[in-house]
């Protein structure tokens, strides 16, 4: 988790320094209003990560409490698949957001 909001944090770092040299802002408001945009999507980009997680988890429990040894390997690597998914795609739209 560190690791992403690193992450996160250097996409909007970077999304502002560019704004920054790239527009003059008429006040203080108007960078705070860009600021707050940019940091929404962020946090849209966060919590679809979270919610993905959770999913995972309790699919992870639920597997282990209802499948025999041979089932558990199969399920888990199309689980951590459908994670690698997730996680791709929120680094994608990060991404868009920083450029």
């Amino acid at each position: 988790m560190a690791i992403a909001v690193r992450f996160f944090g250097e996409v909007l770092s970077r999304r502002l320094r560019e704004l920054a040299e790239r527009k003059r802002f008429s006040d203080e408001f108007e960078l705070f209003n860009e600021f707050s945009r940019v940091l929404h999507m962020l946090q849209q980009v966060v919590d679809d990560v979270d919610t993905a997680f959770v999913a995972v988890s309790q699919e992870l429990y639920r597997i282990y409490k209802e499948c025999d040894g041979a089932e558990i390997r199969e399920r888990i690597e199309v689980l951590m698949n459908r994670l690698g998914k997730i996680i791709g795609e929120a680094v994608s739209r990060s991404q868009q957001i920083g450029s």
